[in-house]
């Protein structure tokens, strides 16, 4: 049995769990929300730029908010280089990693959320 409505089933078979949504196409009724966040987090992450005069932290948490993430836990950031890890949700981690140019003295910004 195949239909296509907004959340039918493929088939009867108890393994095959995929469901195609109201245009047709396969979708996974178990992605959490959580990972559909941590998508649109990265999207903004990354049109934010590469470099910036400083380490844009009140940016990336901004951006965290918005997604339904919880912002960045208070510490210094500083050095030419260096790296955070930091828990922003259940299952959600940011990676933030800088490093400070020598000529322009703009930091290369590389930010993501897994």
């Amino acid at each position: 049995m195949e239909t296509i409505t907004e959340a039918a089933v493929v088939s009867d078979d108890s393994q095959n769990l995929r469901t195609r949504n109201r245009f047709g196409s396969r979708c996974n009724p178990f992605k959490s929300a959580e990972r559909t966040n941590r998508q649109h987090a990265n999207h903004e992450l990354q049109m934010m730029g590469t470099f910036h005069d400083s380490i844009p932290i009140y940016e990336i948490d901004c951006i965290l908010t918005a997604n339904g993430f919880r912002a960045t836990e208070a510490a210094i950031w500083c050095g030419r280089d260096g790296h955070s890890n930091d828990q922003v949700g259940d299952r959600t981690w940011l990676s933030v990693s800088w490093h400070k140019m020598e000529v322009t003295g703009r930091y290369e910004i590389v930010a993501y959320v897994s």
